[in-house]
């Protein structure tokens, strides 16, 4: 009977430190950084708040910037963004899509009719 208690004893211990040893080897898992870019570019737009609104709203519309922020008087727009989220060109797109022009792509007629008198920056 003490034979067969210290074998009991004896394969749990085993069981117990075995188990605590393995997780000790496990590897910590391992973050990776996220490269981020800052940038500024052009987006032509009006002279009002809205228009500001409306520029960084589509900058940070498909995720991926963390910042924009768009200078009415310079018409220079100002991002932060993860290039592993999204591209540059992408982001410029969608702007352009919203009915505000940049250096890369032009909106459309009917992106642009949208806005009131005082965003319609070509005719000004």
């Amino acid at each position: 009977m003490k034979k067969l208690f210290f074998k009991i004893f004896i394969s749990t211990s085993f069981l117990v430190l075995g188990s605590t040893y393995t997780h000790a080897q496990l590897k910590p898992k391992t973050h990776t950084v996220e490269k981020y870019d800052t940038i500024k570019f052009t987006v032509y737009g009006g002279k009002c708040n809205q228009c500001k609104i409306n520029i960084e709203s589509a900058a940070k519309y498909n995720g991926g910037v963390t910042l924009a922020s768009w200078d009415s008087t310079t018409s220079i727009l100002l991002i932060i963004y993860s290039k592993s989220h999204i591209q540059l060109s992408e982001i410029k797109k969608h702007i352009s899509h919203m009915g505000y022009d940049t250096d890369e792509f032009k909106a459309s007629k009917r992106a642009y009719r949208k806005y009131a008198t005082c965003c319609k920056y070509r005719d000004i």
